[in-house]
């Protein structure tokens, strides 16, 4: 029994590199990660319990206390419940990583995971104009929330309610994840407080996507008569959620996408600058990369 430790989270920013960081850190011998990169659990109403051991059960077999206990979840970032639910079940120790993205890019990359799984039918100005009137339930939440989620400070914020900043080790996508991934590497594994390892760095994981086919991709992402059979065929959620995971990255074939470039001066301007420049000053990075070019 492992007695409520948690060691360390990466809490997002979603589609900034997370699934990337998961496939990297989960080849060190010393850390334990769940099943699954992401779990919910403190983020999803339906998943989470006030029994941690329920926590534990989505871990690989490899879990105990000498292993430096962690999970990648970027759904963690925006909850508004997630950051209290950690603190309270596991006290004010917790390291954290957040890997910050180009709010544009993050948004715009999100917006076309939501065109692939059939969720938006908008093009991607006209969803940023109906953002907040869409955003009244968890789904909408989940696929719909573009600029919000782009929107990092105040997300930051209210884990910095209960977190010291001491606890966070911030990551720029652009300049320290892609362009010096071996140097963020070892200072995330320092970060952690454990010994080098030598990493295959070649992984790169959730690229931009369209599905194969529009049948398979309804039957792994919109509920109907299939699924809920599959309940009763495969009982164990773990389980069939990886097979569900299976057959979604089967059905993907990656694409190449251009940017409207005149679209992201128009929105890093009016949008993002505000935040960008308070991030800034927040986390003490040079983000000019986001702006300066614009």
């Amino acid at each position: 029994m492992i007695d409520k430790k948690l060691d360390f989270l990466c809490i997002g920013a979603q589609k900034s590199g997370t699934t990337s960081l998961h496939d990297i850190l989960v080849q060190h011998p010393e850390i334990a990660l769940p099943k699954n990169k992401e779990t919910h659990f403190f983020s999803h109403e339906d998943i989470y319990t006030e029994d941690i051991e329920d926590y534990y059960k989505m871990f690989t077999s490899n879990l105990s206390s000498d292993k430096v206990i962690g999970e990648i979840d970027p759904e963690y970032l925006p909850s508004k419940l997630a950051y209290k639910r950690l603190y309270k079940n596991f006290g004010p120790n917790i390291k954290f990583i957040v890997i910050l993205r180009n709010p544009f890019d993050r948004a715009y990359s999100q917006y076309l995971m939501s065109k692939r799984r059939g969720f938006e039918p908008l093009g991607f100005k006209e969803s940023i104009e109906a953002e907040k009137g869409r955003i009244n339930d968890q789904f909408s939440d989940l696929y719909h929330s573009y600029s919000t989620r782009s929107l990092y400070t105040p997300q930051i914020k209210k884990y910095l309610e209960l977190f010291d900043l001491s606890n966070f080790l911030f990551i720029r996508f652009e300049d320290d994840f892609l362009d010096n991934k071996s140097e963020t590497i070892d200072r995330i594994t320092t970060f952690l407080g454990l010994p080098p390892f030598n990493y295959n760095l070649n992984i790169e994981s959730n690229r931009a996507s369209v599905p194969k086919s529009k049948l398979v991709r309804d039957f792994v992402d919109k509920p109907g008569i299939i699924r809920k059979y599959g309940k009763h065929l495969v009982p164990f959620s773990g389980l069939r959620r990886s097979i569900i995971n299976k057959i979604d990255h089967l059905n993907r074939k990656k694409i190449s996408y251009a940017v409207n470039e005149s679209l992201k001066k128009e929105l890093i301007e009016n949008l993002f600058l505000e935040d960008i420049k308070e991030l800034e000053s927040l986390t003490k990075l040079n983000l000019s990369r986001w702006y300066k070019t614009m």
